[in-house]
């Protein structure tokens, strides 16, 4: 089976992609300003935990890159998704439509929390007491909610 966007899907595709490209564009006009030495870690409260190397921003963006191939991959193959074995055809192409709307949710906002930590090593400012937990728990309570809607699709 293969998966094409929805209307919404591609929304959320968009503002990743537009994510991505706004902060290369935002590392790429920086890059003069960046001091050598950056924060490149950061502790539970948000507060800048350790510095290095100011290239450990594109490694950063790389990552951000590889999230965004590695989940488009994923939803381009929906075999890989391990929901094939519903039987009703209907409830099937819920849990597929739910899975894929999981998939591209959760790139827009892993990418975003990227893009963040990079905005905030560039501008050499805490992430936030508040960041830290969220950035955890956000994607888990997504992917959660999901399974448990396409648990509820099997029985």
């Amino acid at each position: 089976m293969k998966m094409a966007f929805t209307q919404k899907q591609r929304m959320i595709e968009g503002l990743t992609v537009f994510t991505l490209i706004a902060i290369s564009i935002y590392v790429a006009v920086m890059w003069g300003k960046i001091p050598q030495e950056v924060a490149i870690s950061f502790g539970i409260s948000g507060k800048i935990g350790g510095m290095g190397a100011k290239t450990s921003i594109l490694w950063k963006l790389a990552i951000s890159y590889g999230i965004y191939i590695v989940f488009t991959i994923i939803f381009l193959n929906p075999s890989l998704w391990g929901i094939g074995d519903i039987k009703n055809k209907k409830k099937q192409q819920q849990a597929f439509l739910l899975a894929g709307d999981l998939f591209v949710f959760l790139k827009l906002v892993l990418v975003s929390i990227m893009a963040y930590i990079i905005f905030c090593i560039i501008n050499n400012v805490d992430l936030g007491f508040i960041f830290i937990p969220m950035s955890a728990f956000l994607p888990l309570a997504i992917g959660f909610n999901t399974s448990s809607k396409i648990k509820a699709l099997r029985n």
